[in-house]
């Protein structure tokens, strides 16, 4: 099931992980059941069905808090803060709880728990920021997309410090990854507006492209008595707006290697000032 939601197959996703968490329940496994109820609750939320989404990853909270699971109960939280209204006092008691239970993790758990915390508004340090910015790009690709969307959108609002040139940078190289379709269709549709915003049409161009196929990949899989909801998801609504060619992996290297040399460029002018 959780396969299926990385490959944006949504309805096979929804189907496999009822079976998984009906099964978990008949064998007395609660923490099996836990993850089941994630996946369940991701399915949904990947096509905007977030009442259900919330519901279900509520249900894997309580699951993995009575199984003992930190780890699977952080996770269910993050689901929760996804599935509730951006800086909404339920989405920001839920992404408070993720971050104390995973946010002094070492690894990829406390840079995604980091990106749902500062979405709520949550303050991290300078070195916090650059502690996380290590260890998302160590990490997957599910740990990089979240982050360094985040990363991107607080560098339009202000809130996060940090070179746009450096996010598009770390962006292109998750444009070009394997990765989870929702989550990195997210990821590219914080760097086509922050490319925008610096500027930058040829690294619009290409993210938007990427974007609008990874949103017809989703859109492809949707049950139909979802289809509506899904079709409101900001990302895919912005990305049904684009041309579907794709990002080559040659593209995606081009424009990696650009915004790393308008990142030198940006050091250098720095130095001579």
């Amino acid at each position: 099931a959780a396969a299926a939601v990385d490959a944006g197959m949504s309805s096979e996703a929804m189907d496999g992980s009822l079976r998984a968490a009906l099964l978990w329940e008949h064998l007395g496994r609660p923490a099996q059941r836990a993850y089941a109820m994630l996946a369940r609750a991701s399915a949904f939320s990947v096509v905007g069905a977030l009442h259900d989404a919330r519901a279900c990853a509520e249900q894997a909270r309580d699951l993995a808090r009575a199984a003992g699971d930190a780890r699977a109960e952080a996770y269910a939280w993050m689901a929760v803060a996804d599935a509730c209204s951006a800086r909404s006092p339920e989405s920001t008691e839920a992404a408070t709880a993720a971050w104390r239970l995973l946010g002094s993790a070492e690894g990829e758990d406390a840079a995604r728990a980091g990106a749902r915390y500062v979405a709520q508004g949550g303050v991290i340090d300078p070195d916090g920021v650059a502690r996380l910015d290590r260890l998302a790009s160590s990490g997957g690709t599910a740990a990089q997309a979240e982050w360094w969307a985040e990363r991107a959108r607080g560098s339009r609002r202000g809130e996060l410090a940090g070179r746009p040139s450096e996010i598009l940078s770390h962006l292109a190289r998750v444009a070009r990854q394997r990765g989870p379709v929702a989550g990195k269709g997210r990821a590219m549709h914080e760097a086509r507006l922050l490319a925008e915003s610096a500027g930058d049409g040829e690294a619009v161009r290409l993210f938007a492209s990427e974007q609008a196929r990874l949103a017809s990949k989703v859109l492809a899989h949707v049950p139909a008595h979802l289809r509506e909801s899904a079709s409101e998801v900001e990302w895919i609504v912005a990305g049904q707006a684009r041309p579907e060619a794709g990002v080559s992996v040659g593209q995606a290297r081009q424009l990696e290697g650009l915004v790393r040399g308008l990142a030198r460029r940006d050091n250098l002018r720095g130095l001579l000032e």
